[in-house]
């Protein structure tokens, strides 16, 4: 059970991740439209030119952090879902054990009356 919490945990932190990255890479592309616009209405230097290709870089690396990050949530949820049906069928199991304990009770007070 308790490491059913610490799987999910893990997926929450993952998630919110996956969330930020996905901010930046919008926050980096806004920010690349807006020095392409520049460039292309003649207010550049060089150092945009260089400035763009590190933010490409950077939104390309942001993409491949985001996927690798999606791809261990994905993981997660299907440990996950395998631990919730483990535990599942190890309380249906437990509860069967616990009848078959008091149907036994049950009949060694009857037989010993």
């Amino acid at each position: 059970m308790a490491e059913l919490q610490v799987y999910q945990e893990a997926c929450k932190q993952q998630q919110l991740q996956v969330e930020t990255l996905t901010e930046q890479l919008a926050a980096s592309q806004d920010l690349i439209i807006a020095q392409q616009n520049q460039l292309h209405s003649g207010e550049h230097g060089n150092s945009n030119e260089v400035e763009i290709q590190e933010l490409r870089t950077e939104i390309n690396s942001l993409k491949t952090e985001n996927e690798q990050l999606k791809g261990q949530i994905t993981c997660h949820n299907s440990e996950v879902a395998r631990f919730e049906q483990q535990l599942a069928e190890l309380t249906a199991r437990l509860q069967r054990q616990q009848r078959y304990a008091l149907q036994y009770k049950s009949a060694l007070e009857q037989y010993l009356a």
